[in-house]
């Protein structure tokens, strides 16, 4: 069952780079993040910082609970 939508930039919008993190993720669609734009950190990790009259297009991704974490973990997410 999935109980999460999650909004993906930069490489998380592949299809098969998401499959090998998520592997029963399913893309919901495109969308569009008004009031943000994409950045690389000094680190060289990507982000989106709010900027406003900029937008941000990604893909949505419908996540379980277990893919999110995992994906979490993936990303260095510490909640």
């Amino acid at each position: 069952m999935h109980t999460q939508l999650y909004f993906a930039y930069g490489m998380n919008m592949g299809d098969s780079h998401m499959m090998v993190v998520c592997e029963e993720a399913e893309r919901a669609g495109t969308a569009r993040l008004p009031g943000h734009r994409f950045s690389i950190s000094g680190t060289g990790g990507a982000t989106l910082l709010p900027e406003e009259g900029a937008e941000v297009w990604g893909v949505l991704w419908c996540l379980n609970a277990r893919d999110e974490k995992i994906l979490d973990a993936h990303e260095m997410v510490h909640l």
